[in-house]
Formats: structure tokens, C-alpha cells, sequence
């Protein structure tokens, strides 16, 4: 896996502080997807399943993981084990 900015890795939990632009984002808990090298931001993914592109300066660790029932079972399990058990079925 490649280490990123502020040693953050995709798959890392995170909080959103101090952005001006949408401040109903700040303190959200979120889980880190991915890296966008053009932009320098993190694709961040919220419990809901919203998704933004955050800058690094405006995500903490978070020292507490989202539990799983917040993320769908199914999803956390893609993210633990990296595949799919096979069910084509897109419920989480």
C-alpha cells in the first residue's frame, strides 16, 4: 500500500477539521479511499457513503475507527479483505 501525505494510508480513519468552504464537514469521521496526486487530496469517504476530496491539512487520524455496521457490512468486509465474496447483489 503507498504511504501518503502525513503518513495516512488509504483505508486509514480520519476527521475533517477546518474547512471553510463546507464547515458542515468538519469533525465528520471518515474513511480514507484513495489519493489524487494532480489535486493533493484525499478521497474521503463518510459513513452515509458521501464522498469528498479533502486536502491533507484538513484531516486529523482519527484514533477511533467507524464501526462497521456504519459503513455496511458488506463494504467494511470489501475494505478488510480487498474482494468480493462474489454476490452480485449492490445491497449493503
Amino acid at each position: 500500500m503507498k504511504m501518503l501525505q502525513l503518513d495516512l494510508q488509504v483505508g486509514d480513519s480520519c476527521v475533517v477539521s477546518g474547512l471553510k468552504s463546507r464547515p458542515e464537514l468538519n469533525s465528520r469521521r471518515g474513511i480514507i479511499r484513495g489519493y489524487n496526486d494532480s489535486s493533493g487530496r484525499f478521497k474521503v469517504e463518510f459513513g452515509d457513503g458521501a464522498q469528498v476530496a479533502v486536502r491533507p491539512e484538513n484531516l486529523e487520524r482519527d484514533t477511533q475507527p467507524i464501526p462497521a455496521p456504519l459503513l455496511g457490512v458488506r463494504r467494511a468486509w470489501r475494505s478488510f479483505n480487498g474482494i468480493f465474496d462474489g454476490d452480485t447483489d449492490d445491497e449493503d
